[in-house]
């Protein structure tokens, strides 16, 4: 550009604005359009591809379905996820140097761990949704009246309007809330609760009696659920074995029983799979749930392969077990108004009668009894087969003596206001009265006869005479 007919001369400020004017001009203003309205919008709301999205909007004509439509598209319905690269994939490279292995292995721990509590963390929505305490890789205790976690405070947490409060290793679900009587379960992961995981893989137990699992499993419910009708029907139980809801301990019971009924079986499958089941229940006993009953109960009913002695030795330990386990889990109270699934209010009822029958069936088989008939322990029996006793554990023999008669006392009050069917929001005032009267009347015998022991242990506790015919073993010999 010349200025002032000189070729050289450099342009002005003012030649420069005009240039740029007058090139503004020839340009076209865009239309004006909406933000809250796209061109695609018009032709299809949930079009994953970017592709046509991209046509849509860089294309001003293209802003029919048929125009848009035409473009191609890289996938047909959603984008396609992601994977990411599998720890075995360096296979190679962790064989050629062990401490990749040993990383991997590390990862693998964590990546596991990291799972279970992701898992774990949508315990609140799992529990509200499908109103259920059989929830793999859970554990839901039941909380009783007198329970280190009172029920009349856990009322008091922050639930907002829902059924669950906590995180995911700590969680409160109330099943039953009302102001007298409510039930609540505290739920925790597996793997907080010392379980050892990885006892036996479910996989492993199938295999054991591959190519007859089908089999087996209609020979169980022929022959032997009739009879024990504790577990779901056969279609809906493959249904929970194949999305591995079935732990293993309960198939190999299954089995266990189902190979009774069929001839010419292995002796040494039948003790394997007994075996898996034992060591299942037993581990299970720190995490228990409805189905570480089923397996408990199946696996008492199978006869021993070996009988040596006509009460089944071992059995009655295991159904003390199964008590215990049952009421850890509520199976003792009445879950007919709680906030469960109607499926599992059914199965609970069913499971404590049988865990019901099971135990008193065993008392009269094996004459035992959960009543004693003991007196009170005294000075003589800590005594030594000479009649001694080492007069420095005379205080504490003295002490543990009066502990034992306060634990009267305290089954008196249990029995009073703790039981599931007498709780103390159950009785009226004047019942109530009545008892607390003869409880505390029990307490106030036990506070006279043993007040100088607890008052003042260090001074008391020293001076209290000697036992009778009191020797050591120095004056003995």
């Amino acid at each position: 550009m010349a200025t002032n007919g000189n070729p050289l001369a450099f342009p002005t400020g003012q030649d420069y604005q005009s240039s740029r004017s007058d090139e503004f001009q020839q340009l076209e203003a865009r239309p004006y359009r909406s933000k809250k309205r796209r061109p695609y919008d018009s032709w299809q709301a949930f079009d994953y591809c970017f592709v046509r999205r991209l046509t849509g909007v860089l294309q001003p004509g293209a802003t029919t379905a048929e125009d848009v439509a035409s473009t191609k598209c890289t996938f047909l319905s959603v984008p396609p996820v992601k994977k990411r690269r599998s720890l075995g994939e360096n296979g190679d490279q962790a064989k050629q140097d062990p401490g990749i292995g040993s990383k991997l292995a590390g990862l693998q721990r964590v990546h596991k761990l990291a799972k279970q509590h992701t898992e774990a963390a949508s315990i609140s929505d799992s529990s509200e949704r499908l109103r259920t305490t059989v929830i793999p890789g859970r554990t839901f205790l039941y909380t009783g009246a007198s329970s280190d976690q009172d029920v009349y405070l856990l009322r008091h947490l922050p639930f907002r309007g829902k059924s669950a409060f906590g995180t995911a290793n700590w969680t409160v679900w109330k099943a039953l809330a009302r102001e007298f009587g409510p039930a609540y379960f505290t739920s925790y992961p597996d793997h907080l609760l010392d379980a050892r995981e990885g006892a036996y893989e479910l996989d492993h137990v199938k295999n054991l009696v591959e190519p007859n699992h089908s089999v087996l499993l209609s020979i169980y419910y022929s022959h032997f659920h009739p009879s024990l009708p504790i577990l779901e029907d056969l279609i809906a139980f493959e249904e929970l074995l194949s999305a591995n809801k079935i732990p293993a301990s309960l198939l190999a019971a299954v089995y266990c029983a189902a190979l009774d009924f069929q001839p010419g079986v292995d002796v040494a499958l039948k003790q394997e799979l007994r075996e898996l089941v034992f060591l299942g229940v037993t581990y299970e006993a720190r995490t228990p749930s409805l189905r570480t009953v089923q397996a408990n109960l199946i696996y008492l009913q199978i006869a021993p392969m070996l009988v040596r002695e006509p009460n089944h030795p071992g059995y009655w330990p295991l159904t003390s077990q199964l008590v215990a386990v049952s009421q850890e889990i509520g199976l003792h109270a009445n879950p007919e108004a709680w906030d469960l699934s109607s499926a599992e209010r059914k199965s609970r009822r069913i499971l404590w009668w049988t865990v019901y029958m099971q135990d008193k069936w065993f008392v009269i088989a094996n004459t035992q009894d959960n009543q004693f008939d003991l007196t009170h322990l005294a000075d003589t029996d800590f005594t030594n087969d000479v009649g001694g006793l080492n007069e420095g554990h005379l205080s504490s023999v003295v002490a543990f003596i009066s502990l034992t008669k306060l634990s009267v006392v305290l089954a008196s009050v249990l029995d009073n206001f703790y039981t599931v069917k007498d709780s103390a929001d159950r009785l009226s005032a004047e019942q109530a009265l009545q008892r607390a009267s003869k409880c505390q009347a029990q307490l106030t015998t036990w506070y006279t006869e043993n007040a100088q022991i607890w008052e003042q242990p260090g001074s008391v506790i020293n001076s209290v005479p000697a036992i009778p015919q009191h020797r050591t073993l120095a004056n003995a010999s």
